[in-house]
């Protein structure tokens, strides 16, 4: 799905551990390829001033319902009746415990049926 996919990155740099920056990164693009059909555009991006990092990974799929991002926690699968699901359920929880250790920002703006963009922001205080 490359020809899905479209960056449009600005350059930063982050003290935050690497491994943990891809884990974080790998989870989201793992789940926006999940939850949109291929020739949907998924949207990675950012952009940076002297106060913060933003990042937004956006995809024009299923979306969630506001219940279920209020609901995002361990193990948990949202419509696994409907959608054959692999993994264990625990990305976007891992994608908030990253974001609480190094006090980012993790939010999630959807419109059900259409679109999901999670947003995350690094504060100043962790840019070098």
């Amino acid at each position: 799905r490359k020809d899905d996919i479209e960056f449009d990155m600005a350059y930063a740099e982050l003290r935050i551990d690497q491994k943990l920056f891809r884990r974080l990164m790998t989870e989201l693009i793992t789940n926006a390829l999940k939850f949109s059909e291929p020739g949907n555009k998924i949207i990675i991006s950012s952009d940076t001033n002297n106060e913060r990092m933003k990042i937004r990974v956006k995809n024009y799929g299923l979306g969630m319902k506001l219940e279920q991002i209020r609901g995002i926690d361990d193990f948990m699968q949202f419509n696994k009746k409907t959608l054959a699901q692999d993994g264990s359920g625990i990305g976007l929880s891992i994608v908030k415990l990253i974001c609480k250790i190094y006090d980012a920002d993790f939010n999630i703006v959807s419109w059900y049926g259409e679109n999901l963009t999670a947003k995350l922001v690094f504060h100043k205080s962790f840019r070098i």
